[in-house]
């Protein structure tokens, strides 16, 4: 009886085992596929900043004849209104957060859990609502134009195939810029 109940319990557990590193995999490939799916949206076409606010001040005119055009190398190609080509770099990752630390003490589990895992929100993916929270975009430009104004680390609070809002927090912790990336009609 009591090798009975032993092999209950430890079949349980292999269950409960199981389960738990299946469902650890599934959100990690539901994340994935979240900073996947921005970093697809972004690459198909080119893209224009629509709204561009600083400190109140909307500033979206001195990108007007801007064209941004993503590629997959993590390089960003600008071009002004007089086809001048500027190179920048941008790529999408999740904020760090304290319970990252924390995370950083414990046993290594094997699992890649590197910095482009968002952490909850909303994205519909094939009828499938995923996580934008906790995500950014950074982008850095080594130019003096009106292209060092992008140059930060931008929270996104809103992401479609055809539109992303961004956000920058000064060091108060509140909104300073507000920025729309809005993609171009071919």
């Amino acid at each position: 009886m009591k090798t009975i109940n032993n092999l209950i319990v430890l079949t349980n557990l292999f269950l409960v085992i199981t389960m738990s590193l299946s469902c650890t995999k599934n959100e990690e490939n539901q994340k994935n596929t979240v900073t996947e799916q921005i970093s697809r949206s972004l690459k198909s076409g080119s893209w224009s900043v629509t709204k561009f606010k600083k400190n109140e001040i909307d500033n979206t005119l001195i990108f007007s004849k801007v064209t941004f055009i993503f590629q997959s190398n993590n390089i960003t190609l600008s071009i002004d209104s007089t086809n001048t080509s500027f190179n920048g770099t941008w790529s999408i990752r999740r904020i760090p957060t304290a319970d990252d630390e924390e995370e950083e003490d414990e046993e290594d589990d094997g699992l890649d859990h590197g910095n482009n895992t968002p952490i909850g929100g909303n994205l519909t993916v094939n009828n499938q609502v995923f996580s934008v929270d906790n995500l950014e975009i950074i982008f850095n430009y080594n130019y003096t134009n009106q292209l060092i104004n992008l140059n930060n680390k931008w929270k996104i609070i809103f992401q479609s195939e055809s539109k992303i809002e961004l956000v920058n927090y000064n060091n108060l912790n509140s909104i300073d810029t507000y920025l729309i990336l809005s993609k171009k009609p071919n």
